[in-house]
């Protein structure tokens, strides 16, 4: 009993060591895509004083009074700033949709745990608990893409997508007063 505890805990700690890896993950993406937007800041002197972070290593942000664009994005795991007159912006829109988050979970392994455990010792119950079997399980999350159409005929497409509606639509309406 104490090594099927002892599994256990093992198991869950590679659960949490997993999540908080994940987390971190994301955190550095949004520091360094933001860090994108600071960098084009100094080297243009324009100030992006209005900039966010979008999922899937994009970033976009804006000086309304100089009327400059700057669009972050990843490519061949690089990132590239792109710094445009706001008045290249030819339209913009947000579409919605339903994004797959998860597209696999592991069922419990608390059943082979016990049974590597009672054949092979604690060993097996490690191999147990992690050999359980996979399930599709479709965890999904609304996004909000904003989409911009930009007069650039070897790049006329940006976009970004939130997870908050409220901010896509911040957006929309800045490129809505902007387009004016």
């Amino acid at each position: 009993m104490g090594e099927f505890l002892m599994v256990i805990f093992i198991a869950v700690g590679l659960a949490v060591v997993l999540i908080a890896v994940a987390v971190w993950w994301d955190a550095s993406a949004k520091k360094t895509a933001l860090a994108q937007i600071e960098l084009a800041t100094q080297e243009t002197g324009y100030s992006f004083s209005r900039a966010d972070y979008g999922h899937r290593n994009k970033a976009i942000g804006a000086d309304a009074n100089a009327g400059y664009l700057c669009l972050v994005y990843k490519e061949a795991g690089s990132f590239i700033r792109r710094t445009l007159p706001l008045a290249d912006v030819v339209s913009s829109q947000i579409q919605s949709d339903n994004i797959v988050l998860v597209d696999a979970q592991r069922k419990s392994g608390l059943g082979r745990a016990v049974v590597g455990g009672a054949l092979f010792g604690g060993a097996g119950a490690v191999a147990g608990a992690i050999t359980g079997s996979g399930t599709t399980a479709a965890v999904e999350e609304t996004v909000y893409e904003l989409h911009l159409t930009i007069n650039d005929l070897s790049n006329p497409h940006f976009f970004v997508t939130f997870t908050d509606f409220a901010k896509a639509k911040e957006w929309q309406s800045f490129f809505e007063v902007a387009l004016r």
